[in-house]
């Protein structure tokens, strides 16, 4: 994950051996949640809760682009 990160991007603190930490923004919540996608690893959004709808809004629109709903 470091290697695809540019040092501007955010500040990653580890938590455990799998689990690290992420502290970044963006100008807005829309270009946050796909930047957030193209990390290409699993992860979780504890808030803001706007960026929390805006992702499930993101995975609604994916999952329709490909039939899934």
């Amino acid at each position: 994950l470091l290697a695809r990160l540019p040092p501007t991007a955010g500040v990653i603190e580890p938590v455990d051996d799998h689990t690290s930490t992420f502290t970044t923004g963006a100008d807005d919540l829309t270009t946050l949640a796909v930047h957030l996608g193209l990390l290409d690893v699993d992860f979780r959004v504890d808030g803001p809760p706007d960026l929390v709808d805006k992702l499930h809004q993101l995975a609604a629109r994916y999952a329709r682009a490909v039939h899934l709903e």
